[in-house]
């Protein structure tokens, strides 16, 4: 499948999300109508953007009322603890606080990384 939404189309009894964190929000009626249709999915995600935000689409699921949420927390990419929430914006290895583009470009200038709490600036 190229996206989620020819998922609809077949008759699946499960459907895996990896990084749902970079999904569009709107991905989540998919998702509620996948759940309608009796389709077990099952999501991964970072929780947290670089500004400490819950993602769109990490709070539209969560509105979706699942069945059960299990947490297992990526690697913070700083000290290595299997907690990370957050997504840290870094620009030549440095975190970045400020003036960071409401879409980072795909051009090496900036990465992102999952860190914990307590390593988030």
């Amino acid at each position: 499948m190229s996206t989620l939404r020819e998922a609809l189309n077949g008759s699946y009894g499960v459907v895996g999300i990896d990084e749902a964190n970079m999904f569009d929000e709107n991905e989540a009626d998919v998702i509620e109508t996948l759940l309608k249709k009796g389709t077990r999915v099952i999501v991964s995600s970072l929780d947290m953007d670089h500004q400490g935000r819950l993602f769109g689409i990490v709070r539209r699921l969560l509105e979706l009322g699942p069945k059960e949420v299990r947490y297992r927390r990526a690697v913070c990419e700083v000290c290595k603890t299997p907690n990370a929430v957050h997504t840290q914006v870094f620009k030549n290895g440095a975190p970045v606080t400020e003036e960071v583009p409401s879409v980072i470009p795909d051009d090496g200038t900036f990465e992102y990384k999952p860190v914990c709490r307590g390593c988030f600036v």
